[in-house]
């Protein structure tokens, strides 16, 4: 499975570093146990995503520059008809928001969504108590948060260093803010 586009090189590399993932090739108890992508096709360098088979699970990882520690995705988030995903149209022409420099009173806004919350609250408590106005400031003042989830009733809140999939919930006292340019 290496995927090749006009802007990025999507290889995945299982066991020891090779340049291509063979039809059939299998992550084993006592065997290779992780799939990492690779940045570029020519370099051996590892790319932002691992793919882990762990004691009791099977998990996918992202890093990204906004974030020290590799990121989570949680399975049922890729969609079994049931959560998360399920609901997500998709269209095939991405276009990301662009912000404005980091710097101190950046010019920038944020987009509020009601009964969502991000796929790392089920890890990650977040921090607090304190009130919103104070979290909205910290994701000002941090150039890697591109928003905030908060939980109303706990008055606690995850800053987001990536966005990820977000995921709906039945509490309305859970929101989050996502960060855009005015």
């Amino acid at each position: 499975m290496a995927l090749k586009s006009s802007q990025a090189y999507n290889g995945f590399i299982a066991g020891p570093q090779t340049d291509t993932l063979l039809v059939g090739q299998e992550l084993q108890l006592g065997g290779p146990t992780k799939i990492v992508s690779r940045v570029s096709c020519v370099g051996g360098s590892q790319g932002p995503y691992r793919f882990v088979m762990e004691q009791k699970r099977v998990a996918l990882y992202l890093k990204n520059k906004n974030s020290s520690n590799p990121l989570l995705y949680n399975y049922d988030e890729f969609g079994n008809g049931q959560q998360s995903l399920a609901y997500v149209n998709f269209n095939t022409k991405v276009v990301h928001p662009v912000l404005p420099l980091c710097k101190a009173k950046a010019n920038v806004n944020y987009y509020k969504i009601v009964v969502v919350e991000h796929f790392l609250n089920e890890y990650i408590e977040g921090d607090g108590p304190m009130n919103q106005a104070k979290f909205r400031d910290k994701c000002n003042k941090e150039c890697g948060c591109l928003g905030f989830f908060y939980k109303e009733e706990s008055s606690k809140c995850l800053l987001a260093p990536e966005l990820g999939t977000l995921s709906k919930v039945s509490n309305s006292s859970h929101v989050a803010f996502i960060k855009i340019s005015k």
